[in-house]
């Protein structure tokens, strides 16, 4: 069952599974919200590095022109 805030709450602490610790969290319509710490992701995505070895690829293989 989820916790009801009162109406002039704005923000609480709360654990984030994302940060992995307490942090403060908005409080939408008397209820719990997103994390308001900015979640950076490491590293690139499966597409992002799939993109990036082909520009590696094509920046090693240059395309033959005028032919």
């Amino acid at each position: 069952m989820s916790e009801h805030y009162p109406v002039n709450t704005k923000a609480v602490m709360s654990w984030c599974n994302v940060c992995r610790k307490n942090t403060m969290h908005r409080v939408d319509d008397r209820r719990l919200g997103s994390c308001l710490v900015r979640h950076v992701p490491d590293g690139l995505s499966a597409a992002q590095k799939k993109r990036r070895e082909q520009q590696d690829l094509a920046a090693q293989q240059p395309a033959l022109e005028g032919f």
